[in-house]
């Protein structure tokens, strides 16, 4: 349902994008209210552009074609539909904790998971995704199995 002749002209400029991104980014207006909302499906969270140059306005949404909307339109016209939910990285159940003291006195904790990665609490692991620590701790596991 179009109510402007501005709106027939977005709306045109709509298809041609949805043919672009198969109606990747679309926008619809709301049943029985003259209220436009702007449904964006995108893998990045929308945002308004205001051009200093031409004076028109865009919703952006990164990974989609910029779409032309009226200049009073705000990110409360806006609805987000993320493309995808990122998952959360599975927390790792620690198999051995390890209690270390480092070399000017200061403890760490070193931990190995189940899936036989090491982490330590220190400086060094953070620059070089291993350390002193990490190396005395595989050496202690080592030794107790061949025990």
């Amino acid at each position: 349902m179009l109510q402007r002749a501005s709106d027939e002209r977005i709306y045109k400029g709509h298809q041609q994008s949805s043919n672009r991104r198969v109606a990747a980014l679309y926008f619809h207006y709301l049943l029985g209210s003259n209220l436009e909302m702007y449904e964006i499906k995108s893998a990045l969270n929308p945002g308004i552009f205001k051009s200093p140059v031409t004076g028109k306005t865009f919703i952006i949404a990164g990974d989609q074609p910029w779409m032309e909307v009226p200049p009073e339109t705000t990110l409360d016209d806006v609805k987000w539909i993320p493309l995808y939910k990122p998952e959360k990285a599975p927390v790792d159940v620690p198999k051995q904790v390890f209690k270390v003291e480092g070399s000017k006195g200061l403890e760490y904790t070193v931990k190995q998971a189940a899936n036989g990665s090491w982490s330590c609490e220190c400086v060094g692991f953070g620059y070089r995704n291993t350390c002193r620590h990490i190396t005395n701790c595989e050496l202690i596991t080592k030794s107790e199995r061949e025990q």
